[in-house]
């Protein structure tokens, strides 16, 4: 034992962003981390670990549970859209873990 404690949130992202809030990285300046917390609980809400090992269609009927995939928004443009704001928010992080 070395002496260090783990982080022991696994892969919540919603107990990652409560950690990264108690050690004051997070400021609120002009809104930008306000922003970063909705993002991630958009996230999170639509993303857990096990996903990987579900077919397309078994994520698409959770998505379709929880509204994402509904009429007018298909699977497809949910997906895309749920990329796209994970790539958002990392490139975010990138610039939180530069501070």
């Amino acid at each position: 034992m070395t002496g260090k404690k783990s982080l022991d949130t696994g892969h919540d992202l919603r107990e990652l962003l409560t950690h990264v809030r108690n050690l004051g990285l997070l400021s609120y300046h002009a809104g930008l981390d306000a922003e970063l917390e909705s993002q991630i609980q958009d996230i999170a809400r639509l993303w857990f670990n096990n996903m990987r090992f579900l077919s397309s269609k078994s994520v698409e009927t959770i998505w379709y549970n929880l509204g994402e995939v509904r009429k007018g928004r298909t699977f497809k443009q949910a997906n895309e859209s749920f990329y796209f704001a994970s790539e958002s928010l990392v490139k975010r992080c990138e610039i939180l873990c530069q501070r």
